[in-house]
């Protein structure tokens, strides 16, 4: 439906609640229909708003990162929703936006040794779920700590940008933080990606350096007056973090546990 994951056509005419959420595959959804972070919030709300028509509308998109979660509004704000909520995955949001900010700052990758530039191919090809999903941004960010400095500082500007746009258009911006799921204690035998880890060399260093970053973007939308959910804490009281361990997106637990965190921080911000 209109590029979104919904079952049915957008309400016409509008519902009194409307909420826009945008994120990437792990917001999408890899679960049923009924299973996703946005139907269970939707669900939610309307038991707490009982007699009002709501709508949540799951606008996520695999590959996406915040540059795409800006042009969501963009794309969905004639939907004229009352709450924005994007939802960012640390895991691979911030490697992601890396080539977006060096392509519209005129700027070239920085140089990398030919053998790494191999080793990352290689590794791509045969670990594609724990690549994709926190340990090539973990790896980038070793290699270029400055550039990912650099990321980070555009992640918090795109995100005030969407706030601006957001209350420009009578909405209120939440963002919802999801933790690499490499920065999540597994249980024993069970931690993922441990071949790619050998064959980096990754060191505890590396993964406190992520870990850093991503307390960084979070003070940063903070000092900006921004509703932010970390969802880290509620994944790390899990007795296994809530990632499906096939290919590491999120599980149908850790969607339950986003709409659940995320529903007394929205519900207020909708009209009475």
């Amino acid at each position: 439906m209109d590029g979104c994951r919904e079952d049915h056509e957008l309400c016409d005419p509008a519902c009194e609640l409307r909420v826009l959420v945008a994120g990437d595959s792990h917001t999408f959804g890899v679960c049923n229909d009924s299973e996703v972070l946005t139907e269970l919030l939707e669900s939610q709300l309307r038991g707490l708003r009982m007699g009002r028509s709501v709508e949540v509308l799951n606008a996520a998109s695999g590959g996406y990162t915040l540059t795409n979660y800006l042009g969501t509004w963009f794309r969905f704000r004639e939907f004229r929703p009352q709450v924005f909520v994007v939802v960012v995955f640390a895991g691979n949001d911030f490697t992601e936006l890396l080539g977006h900010g060096l392509y519209f700052s005129g700027h070239s990758f920085p140089r990398q040794r030919k053998e790494r530039r191999a080793q990352r191919r290689k590794l791509l090809e045969a670990h594609p779920s724990e690549m994709g999903q926190g340990l090539d941004s973990i790896e980038n960010a070793r290699e270029w700590p400055m550039e990912r400095e650099h990321t980070v500082r555009d992640a918090i500007y795109l995100c005030r940008e969407m706030q601006r746009c957001a209350r420009a258009g009578g909405a209120e911006l939440v963002v919802a933080f999801i933790p690499s799921p490499f920065l999540l204690e597994w249980p024993e035998n069970q931690r993922p990606g441990e071949e790619i880890i050998r064959e980096f060399g990754l060191l505890p260093a590396d993964f406190q350096r992520e870990a850093d970053q991503g307390a960084l973007f979070l003070a940063g939308l903070r000092e900006a007056g921004m509703t932010v959910l970390d969802l880290t804490a509620t994944f790390a009281a899990e007795p296994a973090p809530p990632y499906w361990r096939q290919d590491l997106h999120l599980s149908t637990r850790g969607h339950g546990l986003a709409a659940q965190a995320l529903l007394p921080i929205v519900e207020p911000l909708l009209p009475r």
